[in-house]
């Protein structure tokens, strides 16, 4: 996946604009925030859909298999 410079955000940065960033996620953006340059948090919009996809998703990256 990838995103766009202004999808990622210094959580510095987050922390003054998190009702944009959230009106922003729940239109269909996701976002990143990062802390000291580094990839820390993903905004998404909750979607029971969604949230059981990547949950499998990230299942199959760590090696687990689902139950």
């Amino acid at each position: 996946m990838s995103f766009r410079t202004h999808d990622v955000v210094p959580i510095s940065d987050a922390c003054s604009r998190l009702t944009e960033l959230a009106v922003e996620v729940v239109a269909g953006t996701e976002k990143i925030l990062t802390k000291n340059g580094s990839a820390y948090v993903a905004l998404y919009a909750h979607s029971d859909t969604h949230v059981l996809l990547l949950s499998i998703r990230h299942q199959r990256e760590l090696g687990y298999a689902p139950e």
